[in-house]
């Protein structure tokens, strides 16, 4: 299989990628369409990206790498906060091919990654070498029970506060 990776600022993305956004996600997310729409609206700026691997004009994988700021060890950070993982089929590696870019794009523009996630997942964002963070040393004020992971981010973490946008 071939496919094609495409990174856009959401700037720049066309309103019929965008809507096929909406599908892929309305497909794994249980939110409508519109519902989908709206989100991105709210949730993603322009200076923000859009990550989405594709097959035959079809997006096949998506998540987006919204620009966020965390706080860590009391230093502000800024960080690419990479959410809306999703894939339209399981078990064909699409997510691993997403992940694999997701860091590769991390790497390339010399940034850190953060994402949130349920406690079924953390396995699988550390075999792409992502780091969970301790829940003890999580501070925020509207995100709850979920795991946070960072990539790319060396130093130990002693506290991490989040109170920047969803993602």
């Amino acid at each position: 299989m071939i496919y094609e990776t495409l990174f856009i600022r959401h700037s720049d993305i066309s309103d019929d990628l965008l809507s096929k956004i909406y599908d892929l996600k309305a497909v794994r997310w249980n939110y409508d369409v519109d519902q989908q729409k709206e989100w991105i609206q709210k949730n993603v700026f322009a200076d923000d990206y859009h990550l989405m691997i594709m097959e035959d004009q079809q997006i096949v994988a998506y998540t987006n790498l919204i620009n966020i700021k965390v706080i860590i060890n009391g230093d502000d950070v800024n960080v690419k906060g990479v959410g809306n993982v999703c894939t339209l089929k399981s078990g064909f590696g699409l997510g691993n091919i997403l992940m694999e870019q997701v860091n590769k794009i991390i790497l390339k523009y010399d940034s850190k990654g953060m994402l949130l996630c349920n406690d079924y997942l953390v396995g699988y964002y550390q075999k792409f070498s992502w780091k969970l963070i301790d829940k003890s040393c999580v501070k925020s004020n509207f995100i709850f029970d979920v795991n946070f992971m960072l990539f790319n981010f060396d130093k130990s973490i002693l506290s991490l506060d989040y109170n920047d946008r969803n993602f």
